[in-house]
This record gives structure tokens, C-alpha cells and sequence, in this order.
């Protein structure tokens, strides 16, 4: 009897260790995949990281087989490594849509330090029928603190407008922008008769720039 127990315990042992065997060499493997598709896709580790969502230190990790992935990012790598072409036009759309979010962003800032409210309007309607991303802005790499606090002002309060009803949109303001302070002397961005209630909207009069309160609603 204890030969027999003796037997089935190490028995028990060596399923654990060939499980163990197993599971290493199939995260191997993936780790292994994933490298293989990121070079197919002709893309960086950082550029891959971007088309999937997650940081570069990850990737790192994985192809390092210091970590494997799990859960839905799990079923997305397996999606990278059978269609590495779909992440390469994943990051080719995400890099167009910040581009173009850069650019309407620096349009929005000249036509508002400008005092053209039409010009500036139009665009903000081009941004939510395009379904541009907040978030997806990079920190600009002027140096101009006007501009750049007049960038951060209307990107949070697009943020605002956007996620209200009737939009109830999932806009994030992008973590650049709690960087950025107030000016140094009040700028008044419209005419004295929009402004002339003193009631203003908040992510522009905390950086010392005055809009109506009610500024960009209506969308």
C-alpha cells in the first residue's frame, strides 16, 4: 500500500512538471509569434505596442518570455500573429486619426485667437462627425504658453461636451493637459457682449481665458 501510494504520488508529480513543461514551452512559442508578426507588420516594438493597445514594456516582456499575454489581449495577439497585416492598417488608421486631430486642433486655436467663431464652429462639428479622439493628441511641442493653454482648454471641454447627453460620448482628456497652467494676464477669446453675463466656462477661466460658460454646446 505505501509502495502504491508512494508510486501515485510521484506520478502526480511528473503530470505537474510535464504541465508545467508544457505551458512554458507554449508561452515560449506565442512569445516567439508574437516577434515573428511584429517584423511582418514591419513594425517597431513601440509602433506594435500603439496598434495593440498596450505599453512598450509589455511587449517587451512578452517577446523576452518574461510575460505571456492573458485575457482579451490574449485574443487579440492571436489575431496579430494569424493577420499581422490587420495590425499594421490598425496603426496606419490610429497614427492618420491623430494626425488629423493634431491638425484641426491647431486650426481650432488660430481661428479662436483670431476671433473667427465661424471658422472655429465649423470645426468643432468636423470633430464629432469624424469621431476624433481627445486623447490621441499629443502634447504639442511649441512652446508658446497661450497656445498651448488654449489647446488644453478646448480639448477638455470637448471632453465635456462630447460625453453629455445627447452625445454621451467616452472622450478622456489627454494627461498632457493638466500640465498646463494658467497665463499670466486675463485673454478675453470673445466679444465683450458673449462675455458680458461673467459667467465663464471653467477649462478655459482656470488657465485665465475667458469663453461664455456655455461655449461649444452646440453641438
Amino acid at each position: 500500500m505505501a509502495i502504491q501510494l508512494k508510486c501515485f504520488r510521484l506520478y502526480v508529480i511528473d503530470v505537474q512538471c510535464a504541465k508545467t513543461q508544457f505551458n512554458l514551452l507554449e508561452r515560449q512559442m506565442m512569445n516567439s509569434e508574437i516577434s515573428g508578426a511584429r517584423l511582418k507588420a514591419g513594425l517597431s516594438q513601440r509602433d506594435f505596442a500603439k496598434a495593440l493597445q498596450i505599453s512598450v514594456r509589455t511587449l517587451q516582456e512578452w517577446e523576452q518570455n518574461r510575460r505571456s499575454p492573458s485575457g482579451s489581449a490574449k485574443a487579440l495577439v492571436k489575431i496579430a500573429i494569424k493577420h499581422p497585416e490587420i495590425i499594421r492598417e490598425s496603426f496606419e488608421a490610429q497614427n492618420a486619426s491623430q494626425k488629423r486631430a493634431t491638425q484641426v486642433l491647431d486650426k481650432m486655436k488660430d481661428y479662436l485667437l483670431s476671433g473667427d467663431e465661424i471658422s472655429f464652429s465649423d470645426l468643432v462639428l468636423d470633430w464629432y462627425r469624424e469621431g476624433l479622439e481627445c486623447d490621441v493628441v499629443p502634447k504639442p511641442v511649441e512652446s508658446d504658453k497661450l497656445s498651448l493653454a488654449i489647446k488644453a482648454s478646448i480639448l477638455e471641454r470637448l471632453v465635456e461636451v462630447l460625453n453629455a447627453p445627447p452625445h454621451n460620448s467616452s472622450q478622456k482628456i489627454p494627461s498632457w493637459c493638466k500640465e498646463i497652467g494658467a497665463v499670466e494676464s486675463i485673454v478675453k477669446l470673445q466679444s465683450d457682449r458673449l462675455l458680458e453675463d461673467e459667467q465663464f466656462c471653467p477649462p478655459f477661466e482656470k488657465r485665465n481665458l475667458l469663453v461664455a460658460k456655455n461655449f461649444m454646446f452646440f453641438i
